[in-house]
């Protein structure tokens, strides 16, 4: 028989019992209420915390009573085995008082115990199991709390929290056996060091489970012993800090660096020869953030980042440092320290495209450039040499102007916009663009035809349109469009007005 409330059974006859759908159940009985007892608190591999009075460690587990009067536990009995509830049962006339605490060494070493100290008949497992406390009731063995867990690391604990409740376990860092359990974080986190969200070939880092360039991050160990993060949490949305948790047996060496891969391929952990980890999620290069959560959900390390580029690494230096001043890598250093200020990352120039300027009109553009280093450093711009007379580019600002004149018509040249940083050594990158100066913008020819018709031509830009009109004298503002808008070519173009009437005619070029 199952209580719900407590998932609890009772042994006698279930076993053997008959099922009764839709009647009575054939083993049902009356069952007394539960006691506020409960398994508190277990640590099943104990190296360097309390000793019994034979300076052994040993595994313990602690009892919790929350009831108004102590509490006679002769009649109750500890085990690690479902089928075998009675393997240690109370000493005679033991008992628990309101609001006790009381440890018991699993040590199977029960000849050791005493008035004051107990020593269960029994070790727990170190890797997985449960321990059941159950007691003798009117002729049947009743369950009365027990306590599962997996993979408790050496020297933590696993149990409840907040007290005498069997609904929210977890383990703990902070090992309280004899009072309150304590569910805060370990101290000193890990950090995030450096982190890649555009990985590529060839140039950038392989997973080596499958060879793929995905994106990755690196965990950083700034402690001087060894940090588990067993039971910890990654994410790359800081609202949901339990995106995705850590695997048990995860231990980062001191001073050491574990990478994780972005890639939500789960099922390669475990397969690498580093020891990498591989996170449910992946990272924008557009920008986003990553965080490292404790098991209790406090934030230990988070970073927030802007848009990346392509094999260039971001992170700390120095490595383990905690403010939020982020430095570009172009020599990423996974598995290692960062190692940003021994290179000066050469500046950035957008890229500009050719342009086309008619003689005697003004030609001007801003030149965009950019540096890797966080923070920026300052940036200077300039003209290679060969730029037309008269060509000018603002130091500073990058703004390019070049007022052409009517002799420059039907003319191409080469210009190179360079920007310098002020690192050392000394980084720049450049652009170089064609100008392409045409003729002013004119009927170049009127021809009248014996038929009467008159065709014009005129020079023509890619990208504008030209609309002819027509008027019959100059006196009025009767323009009138002749045929339709046409697209530039950069070629002559040319139209025709198929027989004309009057003794007058005039003819204009709209360019749009």
């Amino acid at each position: 028989l199952i209580d719900v409330a407590r998932d609890n059974w009772r042994v006698a006859n279930w076993a053997s019992a008959a099922p009764t759908p839709g009647t009575t159940n054939s083993v049902s009985a009356a069952l007394p209420a539960f006691l506020p007892l409960w398994i508190n608190e277990l640590q099943p591999n104990n190296l360097s915390g309390i000793t019994d009075r034979f300076a052994e460690r040993d595994p313990w587990m602690e009892l919790h009573y929350s009831g108004t009067n102590s509490l006679v536990i002769s009649n109750f009995f500890l085990s690690d085995s479902p089928t075998n509830l009675g393997r240690w049962q109370f000493p005679t006339t033991s008992t628990i008082s309101t609001n006790q605490f009381l440890v018991v060494f699993l040590d199977n070493q029960p000849a050791q115990s005493s008035a004051t100290e107990w020593h269960g008949a029994f070790r727990p497992s170190t890797t997985n199991g449960a321990v059941y406390l159950s007691r003798y009731l009117n002729g049947s063995t009743q369950i009365v709390d027990y306590l599962s867990y997996s993979f408790v690391p050496t020297n933590r604990s696993f149990g409840s929290a907040p007290d005498a409740q069997s609904i929210e376990r977890r383990q703990f860092f902070y090992v309280t056996p004899g009072t309150n359990n304590n569910p805060a974080s370990a101290p000193t986190p890990v950090v995030i060091s450096e982190w890649m969200a555009d990985n590529a070939a060839p140039n950038g880092l392989a997973d080596p489970v499958d060879g793929k360039f995905q994106d990755w991050f690196e965990l950083y160990n700034p402690n001087t012993n060894s940090f588990d993060l067993s039971g910890y949490f990654l994410t790359d949305t800081l609202s949901l800090p339990d995106k995705w948790q850590i695997p048990n047996n995860t231990i980062i060496a001191p001073n050491g660096f574990l990478i994780v891969w972005a890639d939500n391929e789960t099922a390669q952990n475990g397969l690498g020869v580093n020891g990498d980890l591989h996170a449910n999620f992946q990272l924008s290069n557009g920008g986003e953030a990553i965080g490292l959560f404790a098991p209790d959900g406090t934030p230990q390390s988070t970073v927030t980042f802007g848009p990346q580029f392509q094999n260039i690494s971001q992170g700390r230096f120095p490595t383990g440092n905690t403010n939020q001043t982020y430095w570009f890598m172009t020599n990423s250093t996974p598995r290692s320290a960062n190692a940003y200020p021994a290179v000066n990352n050469t500046p950035a120039l957008a890229p500009i495209g050719n342009r086309t300027v008619t003689a005697g009109l003004t030609l001007a553009l801003t030149a965009a450039g950019f540096d890797l280093d966080a923070p920026p450093q300052s940036l200077s711009y300039s003209l290679d040499p060969g730029a037309p007379a008269g060509a000018s580019i603002h130091p500073a600002t990058g703004f390019f102007a070049w007022q052409t004149s009517a002799t420059n018509g039907q003319s191409s040249v080469l210009l190179t916009v360079r920007v310098t940083d002020d690192g050392i050594p000394v980084k720049t990158a450049s652009s170089t663009f064609r100008i392409d100066v045409v003729g002013t913008h004119q009927i170049g020819s009127v021809v009248r035809a014996p038929n009467g018709n008159v065709t014009l031509d005129w020079p023509s830009l890619i990208g504008r349109s030209y609309q002819v009109q027509m008027a019959t004298n100059l006196t009025t503002s009767g323009w009138f469009n002749v045929g339709g808008n046409s697209a530039g070519t950069g070629q002559p173009m040319s139209l025709t007005d198929s027989a004309p009437t009057g003794a007058e005619r005039y003819y204009r070029i709209i360019e749009q």
